[in-house]
């Protein structure tokens, strides 16, 4: 520093005669009362002790992150809310009862805010003659289906309530809650069945998932009963198993897609006439083209399809099923007792065609019974459409009979 300050600073005997002489050097003590007094202005600004001030010498003061304090909220003066302490009624309730509560001056809703959330299930309701139709059961008299449906009506389908409240007949058997699901389901379906002879597919179909199995419902139960009766030993064992299944099925599942990796990389682009047309052993094949045997090797057939390059699954030539057909074919193959799959686990030649040729059944039953289905469902139309115009036609005779002697008396009077 001394060496820029004497090449920047003037000479002061270059300077003329009126140039000041340089200041005396200020005393020691005069300069140590202003270093002591600058240190505990630094020690206040810093809010640290003398010691610490002294350990960092020279160096400059850190900056300092002063916190802004928290702004104060901007409070809104406004008139305050007239609240009123007012009678009201709920819509959903059917006695009438009024009650009082506090609500704000400017809402004129007389009624329940809250009743609009108290959903009523539709529960059907049939009558004497759709009951003699097709409700009746030898195992249910018409005073339990009548009570049944009542309390599903009042307890909107709470099972559990419902069989809490239920009263068995003395003189028929005992009902669990799984017989009053299926009662319930059952009658649903008959009276929607009934009063929409003609469904559309969609109405149809919804028809057809309206089914309860209280079998399958009461082994579920049994399954979790004997789940949670289990000790933690067997927890423990079942998890274990558990978790070996899970590292076969994923080293399976990583020794497939190594092993198609590799036939991949080695196939890929190659045809399989190259390696039988290519053969460093020329004398032999001479040799071997001499002597050709006269007829074919029993056992092999000879194919006029076209192959892929490569090494391929023999399952991979058959045909697919189309998309939409794809789940009604696989009811039908599991009806039949096969595994519900599109091609077969071990694909031999045999095995193949045979798959094939049952595939092929299969789809054309398939396509028989849509066939069959809309001319059902044409005759019914038909059948129906007939109905009506003899029920017309009676009708019309009736109106003409009954109308015959009034037009007789006319004819006579006429003539006289």
């Amino acid at each position: 520093m001394n060496g820029v300050h004497d090449m920047l600073a003037p000479d002061p005997n270059s300077a003329g005669s009126d140039a000041q002489p340089p200041a005396p050097p200020p005393s020691s003590e005069s300069s140590n009362g202003k270093r002591r007094k600058a240190e505990r202005d630094l020690q206040q600004e810093l809010g640290v002790s003398s010691e610490v001030l002294h350990l960092m010498g020279d160096i400059p003061p850190p900056i300092l992150v002063t916190s802004r304090p928290a702004l104060k909220p901007q409070i809104r003066h406004s008139r305050a809310m007239k609240w009123e302490w007012r009678p009201f009624t709920s819509s959903a309730r059917t006695d009438g009862l009024a009650l009082r509560h506090w609500a704000n001056a400017s809402e004129n809703d007389d009624d329940y805010r809250f009743s609009s959330f108290n959903k009523q299930v539709d529960v059907v309701q049939y009558t004497d003659d759709e009951y003699e139709r097709g409700l009746g059961r030898p195992d249910w008299t018409r005073e339990e289906t009548d009570q049944l449906m009542a309390l599903c009506r009042q307890f909107d389908l709470r099972f559990p309530v419902i069989y809490d409240r239920w009263e068995n007949v003395p003189s028929q058997p005992v009902k669990d809650i799984e017989d009053l699901k299926e009662r319930y389901v059952e009658v649903s379906r008959n009276v929607l069945s009934m009063r929409n002879p003609l469904p559309d597919p969609s109405q149809k179909a919804a028809l057809a998932s309206l089914q309860f199995d209280k079998f399958k419902e009461r082994e579920r139960k049994r399954h979790l009963d004997l789940l949670f009766s289990r000790t933690q030993e067997e927890v423990d064992e079942e998890a274990r198993l558990h978790a070996e299944l899970l590292q076969h099925e994923e080293r399976h599942a990583k020794l497939a897609k190594d092993r198609q990796e590799v036939i991949s990389r080695f196939y890929k682009g190659l045809d399989p006439q190259e390696f039988a047309n290519y053969n460093t052993k020329r004398r032999m094949i001479r040799e071997a083209s001499m002597n050709q045997a006269p007829t074919i090797i029993e056992g092999v057939t000879v194919t006029t399809e076209k192959l892929t390059p490569g090494l391929f699954l023999r399952s991979s030539k058959l045909s697919s099923v189309k998309p939409a057909m794809q789940a009604k074919y696989l009811a039908v193959i599991q009806e039949l007792g096969i595994r519900p799959t599109d091609r077969p686990r071990m694909g031999t030649g045999a095995v193949s065609q045979r798959f094939e040729e049952l595939k092929a059944n299969v789809l054309q039953l398939l396509e028989l019974r849509k066939m069959a289905d809309k001319i059902e469902t044409d005759l019914r139309v038909h059948s129906h459409k007939r109905d009506l115009m003899v029920a017309g036609g009676v009708a019309a005779d009736a109106k003409r009979a009954a109308e015959s002697p009034a037009v007789e008396r006319d004819r006579k009077r006429v003539r006289r």
